[in-house]
């Protein structure tokens, strides 16, 4: 590693990474900024991390000597309501540690991973009011944030954003819709990146339908974001009642226990809830394709995964799935998630049921091509490193 460094000139003070992550519960979102941090590149620098959970993983690099710093109490004093209420009869604010945090480590740079575009302000302000170079890693972007921003909030992250030394983002989707968003075309630093998907494919094979055709769904079951909701409301259709469709959905979330009431309430037995699996090839083994009907997406791992499995999909035209997915090639794409349009991409689908096994060896071509690398986190971390060694280069 550190000859690799050495003979591309990249800087070797061991200097002090802090990975932010802003959201507020792992998830699939989480899985690469946490891959950056357990790096190999990363291992001869400081580490440290910031977040508003912590589970098993978490616990694991502290007892490794990784500092971590809880942004659930960024104020001193959160607790003490007599202290609170002191402070604001004397008109003082409550210290922000997490700024203090920042001095006391001598961070030299800073990897700020977000949910969204728009959910890391105050963090973002506080980073760069300390004058730190610092990069953003963005999982998702969607239309309808934009509904959440003020003037003075987007004038804000439009400043940031150019600030930033490198914005990354999981899809090309994403990545033009924040740049409308934001209100810059073809920003320089702006740049594409993908999430580690290090699953080995099983050779598992191909399901023959024999009593149905059926269908998977792998994902958190949350109607929102994941448009269950909209799936229930078309699988009501008397048509897909009538029909040996199947579909399975894997996986645990809010509102699985909804999802259940509403499925015994309208007695729909084309649907069934299953808990989560770890090994996905057993899902494999008995579907014959994937069901995503997202209202927004960054990049599905679900999806990439049903590729490699040679499996058909059937999405929303979300997130990245133009660039994964031909319309009747290699799986079939709703225009928008509504009722409307996801019924006539399963109507599109169904239609071709006996060649589902064709389109899912088009779908494994495809992925194959556009995803060459499995090396997307040794890539990005040199990219990273090399960012903040120009950044000192520079000063």
């Amino acid at each position: 590693i550190y000859n690799f460094f050495a003979k591309n000139g990249v800087y070797m003070k061991t200097l002090n990474f802090l990975f932010i992550s802003t959201n507020n519960m792992w998830s699939g979102s989480e899985e690469l900024w946490f891959a950056l941090a357990n790096n190999e590149y990363f291992s001869r620098f400081h580490i440290y991390i910031a977040t508003y959970y912590s589970n098993d993983k978490i616990e694991k690099l502290i007892k490794f000597g990784v500092k971590h710093f809880d942004l659930n109490n960024r104020f001193q004093n959160q607790s003490r309501i007599k202290s609170v209420i002191r402070n604001l009869i004397r008109k003082k604010e409550p210290k922000d540690l997490f700024e203090t945090f920042l001095k006391e480590n001598d961070i030299d740079f800073v990897i700020v991973s977000q949910g969204n575009n728009i959910s890391s302000l105050d963090v973002l302000n506080i980073v760069n009011g300390q004058k730190l170079p610092f990069c953003t890693i963005t999982q998702l972007v969607a239309e309808m944030h934009q509904l959440f921003l003020t003037y003075d909030s987007f004038a804000k992250l439009r400043d940031l954003y150019k600030l930033s030394l490198a914005n990354f983002f999981v899809s090309k989707h994403n990545l033009f819709l924040h740049e409308q968003m934001m209100a810059l075309p073809n920003a320089s630093n702006n740049f594409l990146t993908f999430n580690p998907f290090r699953f080995q494919i099983k050779e598992i094979d191909y399901p023959k339908a024999k009593d149905s055709y059926n269908l998977a769904y792998v994902g958190r079951i949350e109607f929102y974001h994941k448009g269950l909701d909209l799936l229930l409301k078309v699988l009501q259709n008397p048509k897909w009642q009538s029909r040996n469709l199947k579909i399975n959905c894997f996986g645990d979330g809010p509102h699985k226990g909804i999802m259940r009431e509403r499925i015994v309430s309208f007695g729909l037995t084309n649907i069934v809830l299953h808990d989560f699996v770890e090994d996905v090839s057993i899902i494999w083994q008995k579907n014959q394709g994937l069901i995503l009907l997202s209202r927004m997406e960054g990049q599905s791992l679900a999806l990439i995964e049903a590729c490699y499995y040679k499996r058909m999909v059937i999405t929303t035209n979300v997130g990245d799935a133009q660039e994964l997915i031909i319309d009747g090639k290699s799986g079939f794409l709703a225009d928008y998630a509504n009722e409307y349009d996801i019924d006539r991409a399963l109507e599109r689908a169904w239609a071709y049921r006996d060649d589902w096994e064709n389109i899912g060896k088009q779908a494994f071509k495809l992925i194959q091509e556009n995803r060459k690398s499995f090396d997307v986190v040794d890539e990005l971390s040199i990219k990273i490193i090399q960012l903040q060694n120009s950044y000192t280069n520079k000063k």
